[in-house]
Order: C-alpha cells, then sequence, then structure tokens
C-alpha cells in the first residue's frame, strides 16, 4: 500500500508525505520524483499522432542507505517507510511523478507504484 495525502492541485514548493509499506519478500530500492509540463489541449490530429506516454526522468531519487539533500526514506522493521519530499523541480509547474521502485524476493527490481501529482 502507497499513500500521498491530498495529491492535486499542489503549489509549488511544497512538501508532500509519502507512506506506505513493504512486504516481507520486497525491499524499498528508490522513492524518485520527475516533472514534465503540465498537458496541453491537443487536436484531433495531433491526438492521432500520439503512440506513446513516457515518464520523466527523475530530478531526486530518495534512498534508504544514503541521504539526499539530508533526506532519506525512513524504514521499520515491519516493512512501513515513510519520506517528506518538497514538490519543486527548480520552482516550476507541471505533472510531477512520484515512483516508488522496490526489489523483488528475486532481488529484481521493479516499479511498485507510481502517482501523478498536478502542480501549479
Amino acid at each position: 500500500m502507497i499513500a500521498i495525502a491530498k495529491t492535486f492541485p499542489r503549489p509549488v514548493g511544497e512538501r508532500i508525505h509519502i507512506s506506505g509499506n513493504v512486504s516481507k519478500d520486497a525491499a524499498i530500492e528508490t522513492i524518485g520524483i520527475g516533472r514534465e509540463d503540465a498537458p496541453q489541449q491537443m487536436s484531433v490530429a495531433e491526438l492521432k499522432r500520439t503512440r506513446k506516454y513516457g515518464i520523466p526522468s527523475p530530478f531526486a531519487i530518495y534512498r534508504t542507505d544514503s541521504a539526499l539533500n539530508g533526506k532519506r526514506i525512513n524504514i521499520t522493521s515491519d516493512g512501513r517507510f515513510a519520506l517528506d519530499a518538497e514538490i519543486s523541480d527548480e520552482k516550476r509547474p507541471g505533472l510531477y511523478y512520484v515512483t516508488i521502485k522496490i526489489a523483488n524476493n528475486h532481488g529484481r527490481v521493479v516499479n511498485a507504484s507510481q502517482r501523478t501529482i498536478l502542480v501549479k
């Protein structure tokens, strides 16, 4: 289970609380935050040319074993984790993607959750 309180819209620079729990057969690897410009209206012709959507590369990656700007993921022995992070990529508005990656019981790193937050 992953929770981000009050997902959107949010003001740029606000801190968000990210929390959840990871099952015993997995371990949290990273929480990444990426940003892209907010979507604009598209014509029918533009929509027809659209083939796929991507996820922006993270500008911030938080880990359990090291701190980014003094922040790291807090995790307890029962698998609960929490992180307070600022949603600001150089104070720019847009769509912010919060992606949580875990290592499964085979050591494979996979996306466990992704939330998108509109930031104005």
